[in-house]
């Protein structure tokens, strides 16, 4: 894969530090009056990521970072609020990323790819599948881009064969357990 991957490689999703407190559902942005610049759809691992296909997720994740400046944010600032006794990252607490912001974001414009490949993590075989509806996912997936000059679902199809099962399991020695 690595000589047909795109100059991003292959990634996991963001990491937020305490998930009840950055993945929303509609109601609640409603609710809260989340600034939606903020708010992206988002897919949290093999419940929607499946072979060949994504059911979406109705979540929503609030993607925030070190960098963002939480005055003007508010609403979002307000919600999270309400979780701070149960954000116990050491990271928050070492002052080296705010509280509001996600534990582990990456770079943005991977998520906002035309297509790409979403896996999931947690599982002895391999799941992958194309979103091109630019969602957002969690650490429980991971995510990679092919160079344009390479066939997305000739890989798609391949990744999910019985032939790669079997290769995959035979080298990572995973069957029957997760990753």
């Amino acid at each position: 894969l690595e000589n047909i991957v795109d100059d991003d490689g292959i990634q996991r999703g963001v990491s937020p530090d305490l998930k009840k407190a950055f993945l929303v559902n509609k109601n609640q942005i409603k609710e809260f009056g989340l600034e939606k610049e903020k708010v992206k759809p988002v897919l949290i691992g093999g419940k929607q990521v499946r072979r060949y296909r994504i059911e979406p997720s109705g979540m929503f994740l609030i993607y925030t970072t070190r960098h963002d400046d939480f005055k003007k944010l508010p609403k979002i600032k307000k919600y999270i609020d309400q979780f701070k006794k149960d954000i116990t990252c050491k990271e928050v607490a070492q002052k080296k990323h705010p509280l509001y912001s996600l534990h582990r974001p990456r770079k943005e414009d991977i998520f906002l790819k035309k297509t790409k490949f979403l896996g999931v993590i947690t599982s002895d075989k391999l799941i992958v599948s194309l979103d091109e509806k630019k969602r957002y996912a969690t650490d429980s997936l991971f995510l990679f881009c092919l160079k344009p000059e390479y066939d997305n679902y000739f890989l798609m199809g391949l990744l999910n064969s019985t032939l790669f099962t079997f290769l995959y399991r035979l080298i990572s020695l995973e069957k029957g357990r997760v990753l």
